[in-house]
């Protein structure tokens, strides 16, 4: 079994990609899990390629029970969980006064509920962990949030509401963790160059966006903390960004 076990959602691209090879680099195993089959084999085979230990679970972290479902098959296959990287979150624009319902329910299950019902599946199995004798390893449930669940911006109500809510969670595990040795963060990025925000290149060029290992130098920064020290949230602004609250 690994040292040291990782599971990652949205792991097939983007920030969840650089999480995820960031933790291989840092010697984790880690399940990779994402909706998009063909995307998620090919990224888990470039990185078996360079010696990394991956396996895949292609699911909608959506689906009842799929929070579950993913803690059981990472603990069959690594027998250990150490860190779990809520990644895999959708939005889309709309304000309070048109914005569809389905649209709202959407966000909520992907950036709300999905990683709640993750870190129910995934704590007890973390706690044992951090007690394992001689332990020394970090034990993080980390929700990859946005800078708008922050400071809301025009036009995105139900986005912003979701990753409050989704920061929200962090500090809940935080607080209710706090003796257990398990610790939780809300990282909050502003717009990363990523397929999600392709749409806005016209008016924010990608070139002036977060790289997506920008975040998963955080995670390394939350990884590399001394057992004594908690971060319930994690803002990365936009360097040069004209209002300190902007995206």
């Amino acid at each position: 079994m690994s040292t040291r076990a990782a599971i990652v959602t949205g792991a097939s691209t983007g920030i969840g990609l650089a999480i995820t090879t960031a933790l291989c680099e840092d010697g984790f195993a880690v399940t990779m899990a994402a909706r998009r089959e063909p995307r998620l084999l090919a990224a888990a085979d470039a990185l078996r390629s360079q010696g990394h230990v991956v396996s895949t679970i292609a699911a909608d972290v959506t689906a009842d029970d799929a929070g579950d479902e993913l803690v059981a098959a990472h603990l069959d296959r690594f027998g250990r969980l150490d860190v779990v990287i809520a990644n895999a979150g959708w939005g889309t624009n709309g304000t309070v006064a048109d914005s569809p319902a389905e649209d709202l329910d959407r966000m909520l299950r992907i950036n709300v509920a999905a990683p709640f019902s993750l870190a129910a599946a995934a704590i007890p199995a973390m706690r044992r962990s951090v007690d394992e004798p001689a332990s020394t390893a970090s034990s993080w449930f980390v929700v990859v949030s946005s800078m708008a669940g922050q400071w809301p911006v025009p036009g995105f109500a139900g986005y912003a509401a979701a990753k409050a809510a989704a920061v929200s969670l962090a500090r809940s595990i935080a607080a209710e963790e706090a003796m257990t040795g398990v610790r939780s963060c809300a990282i909050c990025p502003a717009f990363v160059a990523t397929d999600m925000t392709a749409w806005l290149g016209e008016t924010i060029p990608a070139d002036t966006m977060l790289d997506a290992c920008d975040v998963a130098e955080t995670v390394r920064f939350l990884l590399r903390l001394s057992p004594n020290a908690s971060v319930t949230e994690l803002v990365l602004r936009r360097a040069g960004a004209s209002d300190q609250h902007a995206p």
